[in-house]
């Protein structure tokens, strides 16, 4: 029976130490999930908020367009604010060629390259979709 005792009295002692470790753990915040308040305005309705500096010199999708083709990611350029791929570029759908080239692949093919439909200024043939071109794809 004295046995029997000892050996509750020991895991009534371990699940209260358990408890009392829990309670511990979750009153205390995790370090890191609060925002450090860096310019002591304080905190405004909403709570803080952890803010991020945008310094990966990358174009980011949610930006307001590009002014200069050094603005848009490698081996596009800017048209009419947007980047895209110029004439003769690679590219999956006439979404991603400049205005006005469209895409120019066979059904079957993952990739082609941008180029002039007909009566689109052009500098060379390869411009052109298959065509000649004489100023304007034709």
């Amino acid at each position: 029976m004295n046995a029997r005792r000892r050996s509750m009295s020991a895991a009534s002692i371990f699940i209260s130490l358990c408890a009392a470790l829990v309670l511990m753990l979750s009153a205390r915040p995790a370090s890191g999930a609060r925002a450090h308040d860096d310019n002591d305005q304080g905190e405004d309705s909403r709570g803080s908020a952890i803010h991020a500096d945008d310094d990966d010199n990358q174009v980011d999708d949610d930006d307001e367009g590009c002014t200069s083709s050094a603005d848009c990611p490698s081996g596009q350029t800017c048209s009419d604010g947007e980047c895209c791929f110029g004439v003769q570029r690679a590219c999956t759908l006439s979404a991603d060629c400049c205005a006005p080239a469209v895409c120019n692949k066979l059904p079957d093919q993952v990739s082609g390259f941008c180029c002039v439909p007909s009566g689109g200024a052009c500098s060379i043939n390869f411009d052109c979709c298959s065509m000649v071109c004489e100023t304007t794809c034709f």
